[in-house]
């Protein structure tokens, strides 16, 4: 019986010596693990290292030409004179607005030499006539398809004239077969010289029959 009391007694001493033991190594534990860490704390992080600001990881990247300073808690930056001053002129240059383009010329359209007319056949007419009455010619005529067994009496029939808006300024005429630049201006009072000069006619130029011209 004494042997059992003795035994557990010293079974009883090594557990509170190993309950002692643990406190300590916990509160130990617990002590290094608070405190900051004595070779980092009164220095800066160098460039490139990861530092804790405000609970944030932020990494140092120093420029050598740049002065980084703190203050009130932010990062601020001081540009080189040089840099400033190079600025300053960029924003003091004045804005160039971009130039417009040229428009290109607007070609005008040239009116046809030939329009169609409606026509009520008048009993005795002929081509020749329809042709003089309005400003036609036989062989526009027929190249029109238009030949005397279209001439019926009260029937409509499509002329093709001379446009007038062909020759602003000038009388339009249409070219018949045997036609010549003397005879067109003898008959219209004008001039060899003025006809060429307002068709633009080259040298030797010859006048072809259903072309219409300006007759001054």
């Amino acid at each position: 019986m004494e042997q059992w009391q003795s035994y557990g007694l010293r079974v009883g001493a090594f557990l509170l010596l190993v309950v002692i033991f643990g406190a300590a190594a916990i509160f130990l534990i617990f002590t290094i693990a608070s405190e900051p860490n004595g070779e980092d704390a009164g220095e800066a992080p160098a460039a490139g290292e990861v530092a804790e600001v405000g609970g944030s990881s932020i990494t140092l990247t120093v420029d050598p030409d740049t002065t980084i300073a703190v203050s009130d808690g932010s990062f601020e930056t001081e540009t080189p004179p040089e840099i400033q001053k190079s600025v300053l002129e960029m924003d003091a240059a004045p804005t160039l607005a971009p130039a417009k383009p040229t428009p290109l010329p607007t070609a005008t359209p040239v009116p046809d030499q030939v329009i169609f007319v409606d026509y009520m056949v008048q009993a005795g007419d002929s081509l020749f006539s329809i042709s003089s009455k309005l400003n036609s010619s036989i062989e526009l005529l027929a190249m029109n398809r238009i030949d005397a067994g279209d001439l019926v009496a009260n029937s409509v029939i499509s002329v093709p004239v001379a446009n007038p808006a062909f020759c602003p300024g000038t009388r339009a005429y249409v070219v018949r077969d045997r036609d010549t630049l003397y005879g067109i201006a003898l008959s219209l009072n004008s001039s060899v010289e003025a006809i060429v000069a307002a068709n633009n006619f080259p040298a030797g130029y010859l006048i072809k029959a259903t072309e219409v011209i300006c007759v001054p």
